[in-house]
């Protein structure tokens, strides 16, 4: 509904940046980068953990900060999110898929913190 994107299932306590970008959105469960084609990515930290308030996250980037691909974002509590019974599945959602993405290719299985997992190309 939001756009095309993937899950990551991370078995590390941060988040990184996926590409390069302007950070749009920082809101603790959810984080956005605009690259400088214009392909927004909007990254959600688990599934309905905006009920956690904030609680399980620490920001290391800011609205208007640039980052780099493997720049850290967040460190997550995991412990909390399984705590409160939430899926701590990160999605990774381009979200202005229909204005601007030609093409996105994913590679499936296990991944580094860093490491390419994909394309995405703009229009």
């Amino acid at each position: 509904m939001m756009g095309d994107g993937f899950l990551v299932h991370p078995n590390s306590g941060s988040v990184v940046a996926p590409v390069a970008g302007e950070i749009t959105v920082q809101q603790g469960h959810a984080l956005g980068i605009k690259r400088a084609d214009g392909l927004e990515f909007l990254l959600h930290i688990g599934i309905d953990t905006v009920s956690l308030k904030g609680a399980p996250f620490t920001q290391h980037v800011g609205v208007k900060d640039v980052v780099n691909p493997g720049d850290l974002l967040v460190d997550v509590d995991w412990q909390q999110i399984k705590d409160a019974n939430l899926d701590s599945s990160v999605m990774v959602i381009i979200t202005n898929t229909n204005d601007l993405l030609a093409q996105l290719e994913v590679k499936y299985g296990n991944v580094s913190a860093g490491a390419k997992v994909g394309t995405a190309t703009a229009k």
